[in-house]
């Protein structure tokens, strides 16, 4: 989206008077094997300064080097911040209405599953006791093998009716798929009288203690607190 800038490299390099201060700075050092007397002592300090100008330079020739990289980059962060201000501002705000759309629709098939677990085991429960009477009255003579097989088959019945009961629970939300959910829990202070007599430890410029706290309870006195959701995929 952004025009590419092209960096021919081979405009990158060192100059040949560098290599020939810093083999001589290396040269210099390779003399001294040994520091034991005044005169060791002044070479070791003219090879160390020798070396240490090689690297402060170079580093200050680094630094001047990719300052107009640097430069540019700077150019092509803001360019790319101003062109997506504006979607991101959307991307917010439909990313928080699909959230509370799939919020409410997780809570709706929540209570439908809730439902349909209570009403599977009422028709269980039930269906099992009528089924087991009647087998008992009709086959009082059978065998304990022939009550098995028949309650075999009533437990098919019964699955036909369970799935029924899910097929149409199935039917009662239309959350869409592939979309999560994570709820945010935001705050403001509304009474900062009110939170510093309640809470002093959360009366700071940094809001990580008060993230902290509203994990324990949301009722704290001069915050306001309410819960977000956002979609992500």
């Amino acid at each position: 989206m952004i025009t590419k800038i092209e960096i021919d490299e081979t405009q990158i390099e060192v100059i040949p008077e560098a290599y020939l201060a810093r083999d001589t700075a290396i040269h210099k050092a390779e003399l001294v094997t040994t520091v034991q007397d005044a005169f060791e002592a002044q070479s070791a300090s003219t090879a160390m300064h020798a070396l240490n100008e090689i690297v402060k330079g170079m580093e200050a020739s680094r630094k001047d080097a990719k300052a107009p990289a640097l430069q540019a980059g700077r150019a092509i962060d803001a360019i790319a911040k101003d062109f997506l201000s504006s979607a991101h501002v959307e991307l917010i705000r439909v990313k928080r209405l699909l959230g509370e759309y799939q919020r409410v629709e997780a809570q709706k098939k929540r209570k439908a599953e809730a439902e349909a677990r209570r009403k599977e085991q009422a028709e269980r429960a039930a269906f099992e006791k009528a089924e087991f009477e009647r087998i008992l009255k009709e086959n009082a003579g059978r065998r304990r093998a022939a009550l098995t097989q028949d309650l075999d088959k009533a437990n098919q019945k019964f699955y036909k009716q369970i799935a029924k009961i899910k097929q149409d629970v199935a039917q009662s939300h239309a959350a869409v798929e592939g979309v999560k959910v994570r709820t945010t829990v935001k705050f403001r202070v509304i009474d900062e009288a009110a939170l510093m007599q309640a809470r002093p430890e959360l009366f700071t410029p940094d809001d990580k203690k008060i993230r902290a706290a509203l994990k324990l309870t949301k009722q704290i006195p001069g915050l306001e607190v309410w819960e977000e959701s956002n979609a992500y995929a």
